[in-house]
């Protein structure tokens, strides 16, 4: 092998090192901007949380899912994943561990409320903008 040979090899194997890098830096940034269901200015971005717990199994078919807070303009992706908008006093009017998700948007975290309506093992995702605010249950 000459010494052109050799150049045109390393030439062409840095191209594809670069090539890589490039594809790589693109991917991670595509994921990165898919990752937080919080955006900087502490807005909940819903679909991403909604597609986050059906990709993780916690939007099951058959599952009883709710949102507490004002639905909005996020009514229809909520229908789309089967997660009824309620208001407290609905949710008040539940038994008691019947949930299998509560998701809290609300303006008052009532904890003590959505434990009393969660099935053991279920999940509850609340958005809580004051860490003062978070004062869990014992359980």
């Amino acid at each position: 092998m000459d010494a052109s040979s050799g150049g045109i090899l390393r030439l062409v194997a840095r191209t594809v090192l670069l090539g890589v890098l490039v594809l790589s830096l693109a991917s991670l940034r595509l994921a990165l901007a898919l990752a937080p269901a919080l955006a900087n200015d502490n807005e909940l971005h819903l679909p991403i949380l909604l597609t986050e717990l059906n990709n993780r199994g916690y939007l099951h078919h058959g599952g009883r899912a709710v949102f507490l807070g004002d639905a909005g303009s996020w009514l229809p992706f909520l229908e789309q994943s089967h997660v009824a908008p309620v208001s407290a006093v609905q949710l008040l009017a539940m038994p008691d561990e019947s949930m299998d998700l509560v998701l809290d948007h609300s303006d008052g975290v009532e904890f003590n409320l959505v434990d009393r309506v969660l099935k053991v093992g279920g999940v509850a995702a609340v958005f809580a903008a004051l860490k003062a605010a978070l004062q869990l249950p014992d359980n």
